[in-house]
């Protein structure tokens, strides 16, 4: 008795297939704290394009959203949307901001802006209505602030947002509903400038001046501390989807990168730009698989789960048969 060949090897490409498809190409944009530039490059390090603001004055913080679109706050006070290629789309928002630093985005798409200037968060609707500040010092106990020159944002995986202060040297963590939780850390940090989390929830934060980052648990605690090196002053902090982490060095005009183990990986990238500070990463190291490849890999495995069924089945019929013709 003949069996069909197995099915698997096909089942397997369309998975591989699938998980590729979860996986597309990472762009990386770095903005210039002395031009209204963003450099748009590889994650080889190649300059593959541009990004430029409509506003004179410096560029600040970036993000992007699921679809790929990049906000920017600049030093004129308003956040612009560009398409990834870095086409100009419009003003997403001009209101409630003051010298707006970090940007932060949520699940639902909402984006928010650390105001530097005016020591309060601000959050836009995904269309760039303004819902108001979402969290300022007016809530907080006699002499004590909360919100100190706020620089870097960042939502941690439990949905709660973190903010870096520059003068307090802390990071603040605040509810999804904008009340406060408190200082979540302080080791270590004299003036943090960006922070990032990494997939296993774990906060990143430059050190300007000691030219450090730390590196943090999930509960605060101090885990270790990355030597950048004299004369780096690092900034702008991103992962990308393999768990590398992309910082920027803004003495030395330039990208370093280290992979999961906080190892410097292959030195800096090919980038060359004058003052860099904010980065980001498209699509989002915490990307989330678009429906179609959820469907396909379902499908590939429950096709998979099948054909192993039916070859059960005919096996246990053949050696069925084969019992009773012996007999």
């Amino acid at each position: 008795m003949k069996f069909a060949p197995s099915p698997r090897p096909l089942l397997l490409g369309l998975l591989a297939v699938a998980a590729v498809s979860t996986s597309p190409a990472q762009t990386i944009y770095v903005s210039s704290s002395v031009s209204s530039t963003v450099g748009i490059f590889d994650t080889s390090g190649d300059r593959i394009g541009s990004l430029d603001s409509n506003e004179v004055g410096s560029a600040n913080g970036l993000v992007t959203d699921p679809a790929g679109n990049v906000y920017l706050a600049n030093g004129e006070g308003n956040i612009e949307e560009f398409s990834a290629d870095g086409t100009f789309l419009s003003t997403f928002a001009s209101t409630g901001l003051s010298n707006p630093m970090g940007l932060a985005i949520d699940t639902g798409g909402n984006i928010y802006a650390a105001n530097f200037g005016s020591n309060s968060i601000e959050k836009f609707s995904p269309t760039g209505t303004d819902l108001g500040v979402f969290f300022d010092n007016s809530s907080a106990p006699l002499n004590v602030m909360y919100l100190n020159g706020p620089t870097g944002l960042a939502f941690g995986p439990g949905g709660n947002l973190y903010v870096a202060n520059y003068f307090t040297g802390n990071v603040w963590a605040i509810s999804s509903t904008g009340t406060s939780l408190g200082q979540f850390a302080d080791a270590n940090l004299y003036t943090p400038g960006t922070i990032a989390f990494n997939q296993a929830g774990q906060l990143y934060v430059s050190n300007q001046t000691p030219n450090t980052i730390e590196k943090f648990d999930s509960s605060g605690g101090d885990l270790a501390t990355i030597d950048t090196g004299d004369n780096t002053s690092p900034n702008g902090l991103a992962f990308d989807q393999a768990g590398n982490l992309y910082a920027v060095m803004t003495d030395l005009g330039q990208v370093f990168k280290y992979d999961s183990s906080d190892n410097l990986s292959g030195g800096p990238l090919k980038v060359r730009f004058d003052n860099p500070s904010y980065i980001a990463i498209s699509p989002s190291a915490f990307l989330i698989p678009e429906p179609s490849s959820w469907a396909l890999m379902a499908g590939a495995f429950m096709l998979l789960l099948v054909s192993q069924r039916n070859r059960v089945r005919r096996a246990q019929a053949y050696q069925s048969l084969s019992g009773k013709n012996g007999k």
